[in-house]
């Protein structure tokens, strides 16, 4: 089929994303990589000393005109030494490979197995739960028919007397 039964939508787009294990063939993939915790590290630290910087001219203009001020340069001093702390952290201890995120639930993999598997012609397998407890039913056509009420009534009137 090339479309959908019942909403009509192109099935060329999925069996293509089947075939390619989940992306578009026309598409790059892989410059769209999650950046690393080295780089995240390097980031967060540089934004904080970048914050500190523009935080240090502002407090310089309140310290020059009120000169009680000068306590501001404290918070600043401790985002800019926070951020420098963090940027070395990243750059010297923190791995520059990629985090690979797992497909946390069940439902999850078994879409992810489906879509690497390929393509499958046939129905999945059946399924069922198995019931501890089950009798055999009865087959009431061996046992034998119970007698009408009527039965014996009209045995007294078939009898002479």
């Amino acid at each position: 089929m090339r479309y959908c039964s019942r909403c009509g939508f192109p099935l060329t787009i999925v069996s293509q994303l089947v075939a390619n294990g989940g992306a578009l063939a026309g598409f790059d993939t892989e410059g769209k990589r999650q950046p690393t915790p080295r780089q995240k590290g390097a980031r967060w630290g540089s934004l904080l000393m970048i914050i500190s910087g523009v935080l240090f001219p502002i407090v310089m203009l309140l310290t020059a005109m009120k000169h009680d001020a000068a306590v501001l340069f404290f918070p600043v001093l401790v985002v800019f030494l926070v951020g420098l702390a963090r940027f070395l952290y990243a750059k010297l201890l923190q791995p520059n490979t990629p985090v690979q995120r797992e497909i946390p639930s069940a439902a999850g993999q078994r879409m992810a197995q489906q879509l690497n598997s390929g393509h499958r012609p046939g129905l999945p397998a059946d399924q069922s739960v198995p019931v501890a407890v089950w009798r055999q039913p009865i087959d009431t056509s061996e046992m034998a028919q119970p007698p009408s009420v009527t039965e014996s009534t009209t045995k007294l009137l078939s009898e002479p007397d």
